[in-house]
């Protein structure tokens, strides 16, 4: 994330980079910060608690740990921030009940839930029961006054940022951890098998959906923007009980038109994706990672490759990124790059 002069990166440890030169500004390297939430110049983010610091200077502004429900025999706790804006930090929480010496009931489990927390001073705004089987692996985004999320059991849910009533869910398929995107209209999510789909905001209802041609390939994340989504169509090379499989195709970047998912064009990559992440858009240049080969640089306006960066290093570890609108800052494992854009 980007703010002013300062880059933000997470994870193992929390530091703060100068954007013209790199350098440390501020850092909490104690912390375990990989749900980092930026707004209204404050960064929320999970540890053991829930904290929002300062994004200039790092200092802790406020903190949530676990605080009484509306009924004194309940305790809410903080887990992972979701979401932020200027108005509050959304997180998902556990409802935990106490028994009559006050004390974590051993046999009363806690009950998953999410929660709204006001940005200025770590209050509760509300809070709200999910499902007693939903799990942690949620991701989401904020659209139209909605905290949108896929959820363990494959739903696109939608909240009100107001009071946290669910307005209403599809039954997407979707991977809870395939980061949703938004253009504000639509939000673009993983669909069975693991197909691309866009549904509209306003009402949950599917807009289009994209199923792949054959097995073992499948759709990264979209990028999203001037009425573009982007994805790559393909695979990886995995060993499943001995066994090596290989992609049956290269992999290929296609765009499509948001509003109606009719295909504008694709263009073929020489190497394997990153397939859980999605592409990342900065004006006309469309970024590809891969954890091994270094990043692809796409003009999305002439349909081509500009350039390909490989940093010799051969890991695991997905890239990270961010940007200040004029370049791209990229992380991947204990190395940080800034790249420009053509």
């Amino acid at each position: 994330m980007c703010a002013g002069d300062l880059v933000y990166l997470g994870g193992d440890g929390l530091y703060a980079l100068g954007r013209k030169d790199g350098k440390v500004r501020w850092s909490d390297p104690d912390a375990t910060a990989g749900d980092l939430s930026l707004a209204s110049g404050t960064i929320a983010y999970s540890q053991r608690e829930l904290l929002n610091v300062d994004a200039a200077g790092g200092a802790v502004l406020w903190s949530y740990g676990q605080k009484p429900g509306t009924d004194p025999r309940t305790v809410l706790v903080a887990e992972d921030v979701l979401a932020a804006d200027e108005r509050a930090v959304y997180a998902l929480c556990s409802f935990m009940t106490l028994d009559d010496s006050g004390l974590p009931s051993s046999t009363v489990p806690q009950a998953p839930g999410i929660f709204a927390l006001s940005h200025k001073d770590g209050s509760v705004l509300w809070s709200q029961h999910r499902k007693p089987d939903a799990d942690r692996s949620v991701a989401a985004v904020l659209a139209g006054g909605m905290l949108l999320y896929t959820d363990s059991e494959k739903n696109l849910v939608a909240r009100s940022t107001t009071t946290g009533e669910q307005l209403w869910f599809a039954d997407t398929d979707a991977q809870a951890l395939y980061q949703p995107a938004t253009d504000g209209t639509r939000v673009f999510c993983s669909a069975a098998g693991t197909g691309l789909q866009a549904v509209t905001v306003a009402d949950g209802k599917p807009a289009w959906v994209k199923t792949p041609p054959q097995k073992r390939i499948w759709f990264t994340p979209a990028a999203v923007g001037d009425g573009v989504a982007y994805s790559v169509l393909g695979g990886m090379t995995v060993t499943l009980d001995g066994t090596l499989y290989t992609p049956p195709a290269a992999p290929v970047l296609i765009a499509f038109q948001a509003d109606s998912g009719a295909e504008l064009w694709r263009l073929p990559l020489t190497d394997e994706c990153t397939m859980t992440i999605a592409p990342f858009l900065v004006k006309d240049t469309l970024f590809v990672a891969t954890n091994d080969k270094g990043l692809f640089a796409v003009d999305t306006k002439a349909h081509t490759l500009r350039w390909v960066f490989r940093n010799g290093i051969s890991t695991d570890v997905a890239w990270q990124f961010a940007t200040d609108g004029e370049q791209l800052i990229a992380l991947q494992d204990d190395r940080v790059y800034a790249l420009p854009l053509s």
